[in-house]
């Protein structure tokens, strides 16, 4: 375990190092925050709530989402394309250490630091300054701290599986940037499922891309279903089962694939 806690501190450390990229990731929740504060307010202008969801939850809605996504999102798909597009993926298969975990912990080290650096500034800062009340019970609080770390699990686990493509298509900023917008939209990062047509909600509500975001969110905002908690931290823990099986077989399948193109 040291080598990995190792990994994680590093990547801990990183986050301080590039104070550039902090500002700038600080920079864009606050923008994210504000564009999406006064979006909503335009969108229920009459209304006292849309899809039986009012203003003051959807706004919160958006302060909590906006908290889980600073911790969920990765780049580990980018990493590993990173590394086989400059070739050094064949040294990192050689050492005495499994690659996988390794970027497992650097996104723990990353999410560590996005958590307590990022997310709790911004969205304290913005409950305060606009008086954003989220209802807050103790149960649920720590059910979607829960079901948040799976939903970590999944993301990871989904951008595992499309850092293999790397080894056949040695570039991923593409993959990542559908994955980033896919992920936001379809997983409930910027509005509840609810909001979607009869037919694309059901299918996304059977996929494991919500377990990512709207799990935790809906969980925390009481905006579960009828089955409560369990049975949605209960899904995400299956859908973890079948994304670990894919993303092995993936890996696996991937491995003969390595060409070297530089390094």
């Amino acid at each position: 375990m040291g080598r990995f806690t190792g990994v994680l501190k590093v990547s801990f450390q990183e986050g301080l190092v590039y104070r550039t990229q902090f500002l700038a990731d600080v920079s864009a929740g606050c923008v994210y925050l504000l564009s999406f504060y006064y979006l909503w307010r335009a969108v229920y202008a009459g209304r006292s709530e849309i899809e039986g969801i009012p203003l003051a939850s959807m706004i919160a809605y958006t302060l909590v989402s906006t908290l889980i996504g600073f911790v969920v999102r990765q780049d580990v798909n980018v990493m590993v394309g990173n590394k086989v597009h400059g070739g050094e993926i064949a040294i990192e298969l050689t050492k005495p250490i499994n690659y996988q975990r390794v970027l497992l912990y650097t996104a723990i080290g990353q999410a560590i630091f996005n958590l307590l650096f990022k997310a709790l500034p911004v969205v304290l800062l913005f409950a305060y300054a606009l008086d954003i009340a989220v209802p807050l019970e103790p149960v649920r609080v720590l059910a979607a701290v829960l079901s948040c770390a799976l939903g970590f699990v999944v993301y990871f686990l989904i951008d595992l599986s499309l850092g293999s493509l790397a080894f056949w298509i040695t570039q991923t900023y593409g993959v990542n940037m559908f994955k980033n917008v896919f992920m936001t939209l379809c997983a409930g990062g910027i509005m509840p499922l609810d909001f979607f047509p009869g037919v694309v909600r059901d299918v996304l509500a059977f996929m494991p891309f919500k377990g990512c975001f709207y799990t935790p969110l809906s969980i925390c905002l009481g905006l579960d279903s009828p089955g409560g908690p369990l049975l949605l931290i209960a899904e995400q823990l299956g859908w973890i089962m079948v994304l670990l099986l894919v993303s092995q077989v993936l890996w696996r399948r991937a491995l003969p694939k390595v060409v070297v193109l530089g390094g």
